[in-house]
């Protein structure tokens, strides 16, 4: 498209005069927003910092193996994904109906389900009098008309944030359902507590799940990726693009990508808070106030792979209290998968650690990440501690050892063991150097043979913007800021940070705001024009 040339076009019947959009940041917020506003017959340049789109929705494929160091799953009432799914092609398939959920307490395992209230009544890792507390306090909320959108947390009235839902619930239910449901529940999906969480958020939130038949994991064919590549493929993507500022001009708004400068009639930020603080050159005071509220709870994600038979039950999910570790908030066993995560008999175990561990450890290398890691995870799954303990012994009769630094640089070395009278456990996990086999190598001899490990560390991702806090105050902050100030001098925010949690809501806030743009710019009557500085 000649982008010194205004064109006019068809969109809902009526003519639409073509403007220029910039979008900066190709996640789905992005993406969407970019889709529907080319559809609305405007011209769209989509600036990606990396060298691939999707955000938290990444998919890498490595060792034949999925993994999805963000978003891991999708789930069956995130209708907006569905829509692009099912527009592009994109198959989702539901995990294993078999899979149950645990959590961690004293160091055992409880099971862990909340698919209806009653359910409640079988949470044993509570008292009988926390769960009957738990119970009532479901049932009232489930006969209240709680209004609102979790989706759209803007949609709440402002009554409901009112509080941070570890507060209001310690008072409502008591201690030990915060310390053991509502904590590790949060920090599964958010990695932080719920004393970062508003009570508008919380009662959304629970008066959509609980009892809906809708909130159920899925997967989609290709990994969550899958969307995003589909959607980047249909737009202008501008991968590596270093933009180095945007200001807003008298003729509209300039981009600067790495000393090339461009003028688009307006720009969507769809990258995280500190990202746009840090590209928009003078803010307005309310731009200003609502980039300095965002924070983000951050998490390190780490990948292993595991025998696809390390639990003797369908555990898919390991919900870890904060109270019981301060490193690990979850596990997740990927096997319910499907096929995809499944290859020649491992699958992966993926482990998420808590905001503030993480924040600890984001600087550190991968070798000190799991350092500090490997303890914390042989106290929250047993059977991963066992298997890690196992003498690994190949055929050969190498034993594998544990080096100084487990990963990377030095692995685990195998030493003869043949005149060994007793095989002991190891007190170091045999952890594999990398590839589907490790090298087992005789000390004495230097002979090397091959043999598959147990364990295998498979990759790391570092999540410094993981996600949003939404404090108490936070919802009707960004709520007064999209009804009143939302596109001044050309400028728009959307993304999960804007009242829009997890993806699906990413996804609903850039759709919406590309419903907004495109009735602000029928309204407007400059110009167009590119210019480029060197």
């Amino acid at each position: 498209m000649d982008s010194n040339n205004l064109t006019v076009q068809q969109f809902n019947n009526e003519p639409v005069m073509s403007k220029r959009v910039a979008i900066i940041g190709a996640g789905i917020a992005g993406l969407a927003c970019a889709y529907e506003l080319q559809k609305a017959g405007h011209e769209v340049v989509v600036y990606e910092k990396n060298a691939d789109v999707g955000g938290r929705m990444a998919t890498r494929v490595k060792d034949g193996l999925e993994f999805n160091p963000g978003a891991t799953f999708l789930s069956r009432h995130y209708h907006t994904l569905r829509d692009y799914s099912k527009e592009f092609g994109i198959e989702w398939a539901p995990l294993d109906a078999k899979r149950t959920h645990r959590v961690v307490r004293d160091g055992k395992a409880y099971p862990l389900g909340l698919k209806n209230p009653l359910e409640v009544l079988k949470l044993s890792v509570l008292s009988m009098s926390s769960r009957l507390r738990f119970l009532w306090f479901l049932l009232k909320l489930a006969l209240q008309k709680v209004p609102g959108d979790f989706f759209d947390l803007s949609t709440t009235p402002d009554e409901l944030d009112f509080d941070n839902a570890s507060h209001h619930l310690r008072e409502q239910v008591g201690d030990e359902v915060v310390d053991y449901i509502a904590d590790p529940f949060t920090a599964t999906l958010h990695f932080y507590l719920s004393d970062s969480v508003s009570t508008a958020m919380m009662l959304t939130l629970l008066k959509s799940m609980v009892g809906n038949s809708e909130f159920c994991a899925e997967y989609p064919q290709g990994g969550v990726q899958a969307i995003p590549n589909a959607l980047a493929k249909t737009l202008i993507v501008i991968k590596n693009a270093n933009v180095v500022s945007v200001t807003p001009a008298q003729a509209g708004v300039q981009v600067n990508v790495g000393g090339q400068f461009e003028l688009f009639d307006a720009v969507v930020f769809a990258c995280p808070a500190p990202a746009a603080k840090a590209m928009l050159a003078h803010p307005t005071q309310a731009q200003t106030e609502l980039l300095a509220s965002v924070s983000y709870g951050s998490t390190i994600t780490l990948a292993f792979r595991v025998p696809v038979d390390l639990f003797a039950d369908s555990t898919n999910c390991i919900y870890v209290p904060y109270v019981e570790n301060k490193i690990i908030s979850s596990c997740i066993f990927e096997k319910s998968k499907g096929p995809a995560l499944v290859r020649d008999g491992k699958t992966l175990f993926n482990v998420y650690l808590h905001d503030q561990s993480a924040k600890e450890l984001m600087g550190k290398s991968d070798a000190e990440v799991l350092a500090t890691v490997l303890p914390e995870l042989e106290k929250v799954c047993p059977e991963l501690r066992d298997l890690l303990h196992k003498t690994a012994l190949c055929t050969r009769g190498f034993e594998l050892r544990n080096c100084p630094s487990p990963w990377p640089g030095g692995g685990w070395e195998g030493v003869d063991c043949r005149n060994t009278a007793k095989n002991l456990p190891h007190p170091s996990p045999p952890l594999a150097r990398g590839g589907n086999k490790s090298e087992f190598r005789n000390s004495k001899t230097r002979e090397t043979c091959d043999c598959i490990a147990p364990v295998h560390f498979h990759d790391i991702e570092r999540w410094p913007h993981a996600m949003p806090k939404y404090l108490h105050g936070y919802v009707t902050k960004v709520k007064q800021f999209v009804q009143d100030r939302q596109g001044e001098n050309g400028i728009y925010f959307i993304g999960d940070y804007m009242n829009s949690p997890w993806t699906e809501g990413a996804a609903q806030s850039g759709k919406r705001v590309a419903e907004r743009i495109a009735h602000d710019l029928r309204s407007t009557t400059y110009d167009l024009q590119t210019e480029s500085r060197s």
